[in-house]
């Protein structure tokens, strides 16, 4: 077995019983190369462990971490995780502590309520929810409840939490129903008396999905329709018990926004409208529900400045308010939550509007949190969905951001510029030359930039959706490309839309399902193959920037579009056996179905392979001009074994060359850029300088294609390099 590093050159190799003793030791603990594997004998002496130790190091697979038999420091997530866990356990003894003596000096028992969420942070919905429910009249639920703060959820817990019945308000997401679902399962196995509240985006609205849920799910007892926190301050106070202490779910007959189930009967009640001032509902935040949170740093922290959206796309279903007016929380309750999230260390914080930089005040939000992060260096990162229609403010957030260090996502949902489909999906409203403009103001800010385009949609074909991920490539930026799920709240899946637009699923629409879209009236299933090919092909090659250069290239020489050339790259390597094996390190790259990317040896392999096929596929392309490419393209790409910086010599000067291909773009060209570039064999030599200031070859391998572009790139920072999603002066992590 042998790693071959960047340029091709072995670096060491193992033999199967060495191999053998290596995976014995890849444990989580350290190891002693005088002893090896407590637990498993290779039959090789001391010496021969330790030589081979030896060479692992300097290969750089085997990284020395203190004294021989010294443990290895955890790693910063796990470390993290215990800590919150150890600290909510402490302040759930220290409640029932209090409770036990409330209840020994008034002599009532108050009824439990247990928040259930799955996030990484503190779950804003369900604080919201328990903040109003607290303030309600004064706090006058307190009497008869006792609110628990035990944000994260704890199966330890599960006994003590069952000793009597209790009220369980659940948020559901469709990446966290299941888990959901599988705790009050639990809890109704221990304690069938328990009520069971689901609410969340992922709560079925529609009368016939309500019903067809609690049908398939008899743990759950109450599904909340729409905004939670007055549905549920009503629905405690409305709650009774009958004469045996059970819960008697026909006081809740009265309370608007529940779908319930009441005597084997399922009951819908009125519809609740929207709240019109949502300073109504006090923050979490600031009234101390999630401080237990500080006892460790937060990689996010999620706020909310404003509800609603007016637009209504019928693939979303935004917080349950889509093509609803914007509400917005008051001015000085956000800058204060931002000012929390700093005293929690957040790495992040994250803005769950719709449209942030619809309104003037965005600007004052953007420049609070760069203050704050100059005082405190905290947060290191925002993220947004900025405003779809409007470019008006964006420009002062984005120099703000800039002048204070802060990392933008600049992710722009544009989801296709197709003009049938966007008038299938009701998104016809939203003027896609507004993007370009923005586009230019986040790459004038030198910032990562990327729109989200969509897979799958109805209305779509191959065609459109090809020429959807050719427009990124003409406008040089990065395009997150996911497969369109129908939501089960969402205009898409009312039954008349489906019949309409023939949609089928890879499985039943339903919560807690990944209901990918495969096949409409506009594609079939087939097509839906060739254009998940496409999208991995177009992520490899363009986001993690593995063929980009030499697309670029090929463009010039021959006029085919970059997607034409990536569509061909794919169908020849995997789908054709015999032009793959004269390329195997492309096939490999191409065809592999992990999920976590790999290197195909060595990138000195995959390049030249990738040089031999295009000047086999395409004779018209200059060798001088597609050998300097090929030394742009390597040079790009990372590895563990590389030190940095590097300065590449180069034949032409590619960096030169390719600042005219950007200039053409940026003044409309995204088309006919080739007409106007000279050829790149007609500049000089030059050279381009490689670095890797954030760590990226080592934190970017073995990550997933579907990370996308915000997330991971495997392009270093150089002249011809996109902007890196990490601050200049954020920590890069292990090395």
């Amino acid at each position: 077995f042998e790693l071959v590093g960047h340029d091709g050159e072995p670096l060491v190799d193992l033999t199967v019983e060495e191999l053998r003793a290596l995976r014995h030791w890849a444990g989580p603990d350290g190891i002693d190369p005088g002893v090896g594997s407590p637990d498993h004998d290779d039959g090789s002496d001391a010496t021969a462990r330790r030589a081979l130790v030896a060479r692992l190091v300097e290969a750089g697979l085997m990284v020395p971490a203190g004294p021989v038999g010294t443990p290895l420091p955890r790693l910063a997530p796990y470390d993290h995780t215990n800590r919150v866990r150890r600290a909510f356990a402490a302040a759930a003894a220290e409640a029932d502590r209090r409770e036990r003596r409330r209840e020994a000096e008034t002599g009532i028992g108050r009824t439990r309520v247990i928040p259930v969420s799955f996030t990484s942070g503190p779950p804003l919905a369900l604080g919201l929810i328990v903040a109003h429910c607290l303030a309600h009249d004064g706090g006058r639920l307190t009497d008869r409840f006792e609110f628990r703060l035990d944000w994260e959820w704890d199966d330890d817990r599960l006994e003590p939490s069952t000793a009597r019945p209790a009220v369980y308000l659940c948020s559901a997401y469709v990446w966290s129903h299941q888990q959901v679902l599988q705790v009050v399962r639990a809890v109704k196995l221990r304690s069938p008396a328990s009520l069971v509240v689901v609410g969340g985006p992922d709560a079925p609205k529609r009368d016939g999905d309500a019903r067809a849920y609690l049908d398939a799910h008899p743990e759950v007892d109450v599904l909340v329709r729409g905004e939670g926190e007055q549905t549920a301050v009503e629905l405690l106070d409305a709650l009774g018990r009958d004469r045996d202490g059970r819960f008697d779910l026909r006081w809740l007959a009265s309370v608007p926004g529940l779908t319930l189930r009441v005597d084997g009967e399922v009951v819908r009640t009125a519809d609740r409208e929207r709240m019109a001032d949502l300073d109504a509902v006090p923050s979490p935040f600031l009234t101390g529900l999630f401080d237990t949170y500080l006892e460790a740093p937060l990689d996010q922290v999620i706020l909310e400045t404003n509800r609603g959206c007016p637009y209504g796309c019928t693939f979303c279903d935004w917080g349950s308010a889509t093509q609803s007016r914007i509400r917005q929380f008051p001015l000085d309750r956000v800058l204060g939550e931002i000012d929390w999230a700093a005293r929690a260390q957040a790495t992040v914080v994250s803005f769950a509007d719709a449209n942030f930089g619809i309104f003037a005040r965005d600007v004052d939000i953007a420049k609070h949190v760069t203050a704050v992060k100059a005082a405190t260096s905290y947060p290191a990162g925002f993220g947004a969905n900025f405003a779809k229609n409007t470019v008006k403010h964006l420009g002062p957030i984005i120099a703000t951001l800039v002048e204070g260090g802060i990392v933008n996502r600049g992710l722009l949902a544009l989801q296709t510029m197709d003009e049938a489909t966007l008038a299938t999906i009701d998104r016809a409203n939203i003027k896609v030359e507004r993007y370009d403009a923005i586009a230019a103001e986040m790459r004038a800010a030198g910032l990562p930039f990327a729109v989200e385009l969509m897979m799958g949609l109805p209305g779509a074909t191959v065609a459109s959706f090809k020429d959807d991920l050719q427009q990124c490539i003409d406008r040089e930026v990065e395009g997150t490309v996911n497969p369109t799920t129908v939501l089960v709240n969402s205009p898409m899946n009312a039954p008349e839309h489906r019949a309409r637009h023939a949609i089928e699923t890879a499985v039943a629409v339903g919560p807690g399902a990944h209901a990918l879209i495969i096949a409409t009236e506009t594609f079939t299933r087939d097509d839906y193959a060739h254009m998940g090919a496409l999208r991995r092909t177009f992520l490899l090659g363009e986001n993690f920037g593995v063929t980009r250069h030499v697309d670029r290239l090929v463009r010039h020489t021959t006029g085919r579009r970059e997607i034409d050339v990536l569509e061909q790259l794919h169908r020849d390597v995997v789908d054709d056996p015999t032009i793959g094996a004269r390329h195997p390190f492309l096939r490999a790259l191409l065809g592999q179905r992990s999920p976590a990317l790999v290197i195909p040896v060595s990138w000195r392999h995959l390049v030249d392979d990738l040089l031999g096929y295009v000047a086999a596929t395409y004779p018209t392309v200059d060798p001088a001009a597609l050998a300097t490419v090929g030394r742009v393209q390597h040079a790009v790409l990372p590895a563990f074994d590389r030190a940095y910086p590097q300065v590449v010599p180069l034949d032409h000067d590619y960096a030169a060359w390719f600042a005219l291909v950007v200039e053409a773009k940026e003044q409309g060209h995204g088309a006919d850029w080739p007409d106007r570039v000279p050829p790149l064999t007609t500049f000089g030599p030059g050279v381009l300088h490689v670095d890797d200031p954030h760590g990226g070859a080592r934190r970017n391998l073995g990550c997933s294609v579907d990370h996308g572009p915000l997330l991971a790139t495997w392009e270093h920072q150089s002249e011809v390099g996109r902007a890196l999603f990490l601050a200049a002066d954020q920590d890069p992590g292990p090395r």
